[in-house]
This record gives C-alpha cells, sequence and structure tokens, in this order.
C-alpha cells in the first residue's frame, strides 16, 4: 500500500527555536578509539552469552559514551562493549567499529532516560513514561530511534499508542491499572470501535486470560471490514520538529488523489515535503 511521509519544516516557517531541545550525536566509532576507565576492576558475567546475540542479531542497544582527550571512555554499556571488542579480536573486518550515544554534560537527564530504556525487563508503563520523557526533552522521533536501536517506524507505533493512551481517560485507566496490557495491545485493539468491547478485551489481555494471539484474534472479529466501510486511512502522528502524515489506501488512484492535494497544499505554503514508497 502507497505511504507518505511529509516533513513540516516549523522552524523555518515561523523563525522560532526549541530552547530545550537536546543534541545527541549517534555514530559508529572505531573499537580502538574507546576504553574503559576505572579504577576499580570489576567481572562482567555473561559475556559468552552476549557475544552469540550480537553474533546473530547484531547489537540492539548502542552504547554511551563521553570524550576523554583524543579518545573516548565507556560511560554505559560496558558488557556491549566487551562483547563487541572481544568479536573484534576474532574478527576484525566485521566487528571493528561500535554503534555509540556521544554524552557530554549537558544531557545527562537525557543520557539517564535512555540508559532508563535500554533495560532489558524495562515495564511497558516505564516504556511509555521514558518515551514521553524523551520526547519531551526535545529528541525527535527519528532521535529516539537511533539512541534506543529501534526502526523509526516502530517508534511512530508507540507514539500512535501514547497518543491513544493520553487523550482517552478509560484507555489510560486500563493501560496503567493492568500490568499485562502493553501499548503494542492498544496499538492492536485500536480499530475496535466498540469502546466497551475494546477495553474489555484489554482487561482480558491485562488480567492473563487471554494471550496475544487471542487478543489479536478477538480483535479481528470485533473491527468492521475494512474492504467494505473504508477506502483506506490516514494517521498523523507529529513532535515539536517534524509533522509525519501516513496514508494506507485499497485503491492507488485515491491516494494518488490526495497525495497531489496535500503536494498543491505544500507548494502554495512553502513547505517542503519527503515522499517514500
Amino acid at each position: 500500500m502507497p505511504k507518505l511521509d511529509l516533513l513540516k519544516q516549523v522552524n523555518e516557517r515561523t523563525g522560532t527555536q526549541d530552547s530545550g531541545s537536546v543534541s545527541l550525536t549517534v555514530k559508529d566509532l572505531l573499537i580502538g578509539d574507546i576504553d574503559i576507565k576505572s579504577n576499580v576492576r570489576q567481572e562482567y558475567t555473561g559475556i559468552d552469552d552476549l557475544k552469540a546475540s550480537i553474533k546473530q542479531h547484531g547489537l540492539l542497544n548502542p552504547i554511551t559514551v563521553y570524550k576523554s582527550g583524543d579518545t573516548y571512555a565507556v560511560k554505559t554499556g560496558h558488557r556491549r562493549y566487551i562483547a563487541v571488542k572481544a568479536l573484534y579480536k576474532e574478527n576484525p573486518d566485521k566487528f571493528n567499529k561500535i554503534r555509540c550515544i556521544i554524552s557530554d554534560g549537558d544531557n545527562i537527564q537525557a543520557i539517564q532516560l535512555i540508559e532508563n530504556i535500554q533495560r532489558e525487563n524495562l515495564k511497558s508503563i516505564e516504556l511509555y513514561k521514558a518515551l514521553k520523557d524523551l520526547k519531551g526533552q526535545g529528541l525527535t522521533l527519528k532521535q529516539i530511534a537511533d539512541i534506543i536501536g529501534k526502526q523509526e517506524s516502530t517508534i511512530k507505533k508507540l507514539f500512535t499508542s501514547i497518543n491513544d493512551i493520553d487523550k482517552d481517560t478509560d484507555i489510560k485507566k486500563t493501560f496503567t491499572g493492568y500490568a499485562g496490557v502493553t501499548m503494542d495491545d492498544i496499538q492492536e485493539t485500536k480499530g475496535i470501535k466498540d469502546k466497551g468491547k475494546r477495553l474489555d478485551i484489554l482487561k482480558e489481555k491485562g488480567k492473563g486470560n487471554i494471550t496475544r494471539k487471542q487478543l489479536r484474534q478477538k480483535t479481528k472479529e470485533l473491527k468492521p471490514d475494512n474492504k467494505k466501510q473504508e477506502n483506506g486511512q490516514i494517521e498523523i502522528n507529529a513532535d515539536n520538529k517534524e509533522l509525519f502524515i501516513e496514508m494506507f489506501f485499497t485503491d492507488k488512484k485515491t491516494y494518488n488523489f490526495i497525495a497531489n492535494e496535500i503536494k498543491r497544499l505544500c507548494k502554495n505554503n512553502n513547505i517542503k515535503i519527503t515522499k517514500r514508497i
């Protein structure tokens, strides 16, 4: 299905700047340019398992480093660094670099949020709060995706769920009141028109009475037949720097008509657009 992303250049049009924004650099650094600086010897366990995981899936979360003279020192992610360094010794051509967030003293709060969000046992409610806080620090959705090692499309979906939670008190009470309800569940059940039935399904999932697979099946049964009732869907997500419009249609003719209208509107208002199919 065709998809359109529209990037709205807010600052260019208004002449304003977001003084609360956070600047974080995410880049691949050479293993030889990084070191662990500590006066206390620590034993790191599970390195072999972590090496095997990185070999198979790659480094899912970047480490955090800070500038130390002409090189960099590890701030967080010591085990990941040690695992990649060990892999470098085995295969220097493939593992000679590691993905890093370069930290400084001006973004301590943002770094602390990143450290929290990278925890393996992070609860859904904690993820919800951390993502909102990161956005509140002035980070764009792309920046958030980069620093926590996720696809930008995944972050957009999560913020769609966050918006849904924040705008509906009943949905928010269900999400915060039942540990078994995730943001993915919120997204999954979004198409259910009957709010009461949607809440019932979410609560059943939250209590552990149904699985994620069963939630999907129940949701499918309650969703309207989109082929008969809807020709398409438009979803809008925005942060303090960008506006994302995603369009999904069952036929390309309708898509082209609406896409051309958006292009015309942007051209008339001197707005730059980026289109991805």
